[in-house]
């Protein structure tokens, strides 16, 4: 006879499931697929990286999607972003991040933890979720598998990470990139309770040197800043590389979350400074010291009309979507995690794989070292 499976319980205002090893522990709504919050055993002392949205126990009758009442942690989107003039209408971040997910298993051994979720798609497609976690290791290995699904599309990883609120207190950093671009739209709108201190679709060649909208530069590698401004950037990866990657060091508290993605299916980072800079309900100021660090393969979060179609990224040879067969299978893989860091740790400069570990190197030639299987990231059927 099947294991009964799990229920969903309600856990900041979500019915959610948990997933648990000996070193982290973690919920998974059922709106929406949602991974948050989540907790990681740093030997004595716990840390929990991901954000959960500060109306959590609102109502939000007047706000609309599924998403808005649950966001938090992390979530899968396809397809990335929002386009108004789709048809037939798309809600933002698409189904996997506002609908149902069913669960399909729980399972746990002396080795690993993990849940399979399930949705259906239109047009006969279907896409399974699956978080594992593995003894002894403070990583979560994540991946959705697609059957059925056709053409091209836009997608991407939506963590939302939370800051401390003294200035500058994280430090963001990436592996190699190719170029960086603001995003090349009005972010905000001023008359509407909307501000933006970036200039508008200005490049970029390192996250340190960043054109404002009334001149200068400013440094996104630092965060929090720019108090009371919502701004967006991508930044492509080389698409020749092993992984690529995103660090941030949270030194005050002593450890570093990272992600490590196949760049050949999510090339590019988006990331979203969130610092009260929207005045407009359910934000009202209030969402703040928040960074969305978004591994995708989009053309911003534009959705999949301008992702598909000719755009400036496609021209300067980085991919905004992936063509799915509709008759095969697909997998996008990708790895999250923390690792303790000693006191003064500087900004990630580089990641290396060694044996079955990952080797964290700062900017000042600091290491540390946690076991990842780096593997993963190749599953594809």
């Amino acid at each position: 006879m099947p294991a009964k499976l799990p229920v969903a319980k309600p856990h900041f205002g979500q019915p959610s499931w948990m997933v648990a090893s000996d070193r982290v522990q973690a919920r998974v709504t059922r709106t929406g697929g949602m991974m948050g919050p989540v907790s990681f055993d740093l030997g004595g002392r716990s840390v929990e990286p991901l954000a959960i949205a500060p109306w959590w126990n609102e109502p939000l009758k007047s706000v609309g999607s599924p998403l808005m009442q649950a966001m938090r942690g992390d979530f899968f989107c396809l397809p990335f972003g929002y386009d108004p003039k789709a048809n037939p209408p798309v809600a933002p971040h698409g189904p996997t991040a506002n609908a149902a997910w069913r669960i399909r298993s729980c399972n746990q051994d002396k080795k690993t933890s993990s849940i399979s979720l399930a949705m259906r798609l239109t047009d006969g497609a279907h896409v399974d979720k699956k978080i594992e976690l593995r003894s002894g290791q403070t990583a979560i290995y994540v991946s959705h598998t697609f059957n059925g699904l056709c053409g091209k599309q836009s997608f991407g990883h939506h963590p939302i990470l939370r800051f401390s609120a003294g200035a500058k207190s994280g430090m963001v950093s990436t592996g190699p990139m190719r170029f960086g671009q603001v995003f090349p739209f009005e972010f905000e709108d001023p008359s509407k309770g909307g501000y933006s201190s970036l200039r508008t679709g200005a490049w970029f060649k390192a996250l340190k040197r960043v054109p404002l909208r009334e001149g200068g530069f400013t440094d996104l590698s630092c965060y929090p800043q720019r108090e009371g401004f919502e701004d967006l950037v991508m930044i492509a990866h080389r698409r020749n590389a092993l992984f690529a990657w995103t660090a941030v060091v949270h030194a005050s508290q002593r450890y570093a979350w990272f992600s490590l993605k196949n760049p050949a299916l999510l090339p590019s980072t988006v990331l979203w400074m969130s610092n009260g800079g929207r005045h407009y309900p359910p934000w009202s100021g209030r969402h703040r010291h928040v960074m969305g660090v978004e591994d995708v393969c989009s053309y911003f979060n534009l959705g999949r009309g301008p992702s598909v179609r000719p755009n400036p990224w496609q021209h300067r040879g980085a991919p905004t979507c992936l063509d799915f067969s509709g008759s095969g299978q697909t997998v996008i893989p990708i790895i999250f995690g923390v690792v303790a860091v000693p006191e003064n740790y500087a900004r990630v400069a580089e990641i290396q794989p060694v044996g079955d570990t990952i080797v964290l190197i700062s900017e000042t030639g600091q290491r540390v070292q946690t076991r990842i299987d780096l593997s993963f990231l190749s599953t594809n059927a």
